[in-house]
């Protein structure tokens, strides 16, 4: 019992010693950024972070702005929602049977390669601006999630599968109470992975695509009216989202 608190007390004081590391990294940042914008001395290039900080200010102040966010959100959950249940059909059939996932194994391949402006320029003449930004983050999160899947299906160990195989345990069932756990525990990593993937692809889809709300909407506007603190501040708002949405999963998946 001694021995196991002691282990507890010295992993305690391990993490305390990386979080405390953390922020004096973070600090350090902080404080090279500052250092910087004296030395360049011109907020366009490079914006102070008291110009940052009230540029975030001046855009949370305002309505539109949470129009531009939840616009954003949107869309990125959209995406989740529909690769998502693609990649549960399709990476379950795939894990399950060798044949569709050699099948699938090309398309997935050129899902990963493809580049995505080319893919957002593709979608711009085919659909309207507002789906351009959801279409494109599909095809961006789909191979995560989907490989996810299938990976987990494989790494089930074979005598749970042949035993239910011997006892003639119906499909569904299997799928419920044998798969679908597995599933479950790797998408728990896939998840977060995804939703940051989703935001940045989500984002600069918006860039180009122009919808009428968005932030990658109003990272255009700021770029045009040259105000470099706008831009980094709606990087700070989109990197916020991640940040909560890391957070979220962890504690929903638990």
């Amino acid at each position: 019992m001694e021995n196991y608190q002691q282990r507890i007390f010295i992993i305690n004081i391990f993490s305390k010693r990386e979080r405390v590391f953390q922020l004096v990294g973070f600090f350090l940042f902080l404080f090279s950024w500052e250092i910087l914008s004296v030395i360049i001395a011109n907020p366009i290039l490079f914006p102070s972070l008291h110009d940052i900080f009230f540029s975030l200010i001046s855009i949370l102040s305002t309505g539109e702005s949470y129009t531009c966010i939840g616009f954003t959100i949107l869309r990125i959950a959209i995406t989740i929602i529909l690769d998502l249940a693609f990649a549960l059909v399709l990476g379950l059939l795939a894990g399950m049977y060798g044949e569709i996932e050699h099948i699938l194994l090309p398309l997935e391949n050129v899902l990963r390669s493809l580049p995505s402006v080319a893919v957002i320029l593709i979608m711009l003449i085919w659909f309207k601006s507002n789906i351009t930004p959801i279409l494109v983050g599909s095809l961006a999160v789909f191979p995560l999630l989907y490989r996810s899947i299938v990976d987990a299906v494989k790494h089930i160990e074979p005598k749970f599968i042949e035993l239910s195989n011997d006892f003639k345990v119906p499909t569904k069932t299997k799928i419920r109470f044998l798969y679908l756990p597995h599933i479950m525990i790797a998408l728990k990593t896939a998840l977060v992975s995804s939703f940051g993937l989703g935001v940045k692809v989500v984002v600069t889809s918006e860039l180009l695509s122009q919808p009428k709300y968005g932030i990658g909407a109003a990272l255009q506007i700021a770029k045009i009216q040259l105000n470099t603190a706008d831009i980094f501040a709606w990087a700070v708002i989109s990197l916020f989202i991640i940040f909560i949405s890391h957070l979220t999963f962890k504690v929903k998946l638990l």
